[in-house]
């Protein structure tokens, strides 16, 4: 068996706050990455089952901040009209999960115990990323990401992430 693969990432800083934060990941060949697999993720058609992810690891790394970044719920490509407007039935087709930041500040400062880069979470995508790829509208050159915090951040916190990655090993 062989270990899951990086085919996307985003090392771009991405600032959290009040606001709705989208980003991209770009499913084809990035030369910022010199390792990347030869993995792709086309669209299901069909009884494709050699295709299917066993596993599919959405990748959030150092995390640095401080104060309590409120909870951050995670779509996948979900359609831009949703991303304003609440349909949860259609929501919850593309929610991938959410990021808690406990201990955040800890892990963001210096220390015996910590180095201070931060945190690191994942999350576990492959059934979601399966079923959007059955679907007919599924876009096998970007992955949309959706974050969503579910409160304002408040004024005497703040959060960001260092670099988002996406990990697959196929079935």
């Amino acid at each position: 068996m062989s270990s899951p693969s990086i085919i996307a990432a985003n090392n771009d800083t991405q600032i959290l706050g009040s606001d709705i934060l989208n980003l991209q990941l770009d499913l084809t060949q990035n030369k910022r990455l010199p390792a990347l697999s030869k993995i792709s993720l086309p669209a299901l058609v069909g009884s494709q089952a050699d295709q299917l992810l066993r596993h599919a690891y959405l990748h959030f790394e150092h995390i640095s901040g401080h104060g309590v970044p409120p909870v951050y719920d995670i779509y996948l490509n979900l359609p831009t009209a949703t991303q304003t407007n609440m349909d949860t039935q259609l929501e919850n087709r593309h929610f991938a999960g959410s990021l808690g930041f406990y201990g955040l500040e800890q892990s963001s400062t210096p220390s015996l115990e910590h180095d201070g880069s931060g945190m690191n979470l994942a999350l576990d995508v492959a059934d979601l990323l399966n079923d959007l790829r059955s679907r007919s509208d599924w876009d096998m050159q970007t992955l949309h990401i959706n974050l969503r915090p579910r409160e304002p951040m408040a004024a005497d916190a703040a959060a960001q992430i260092g670099r988002v990655s996406l990990h697959v090993e196929l079935a």
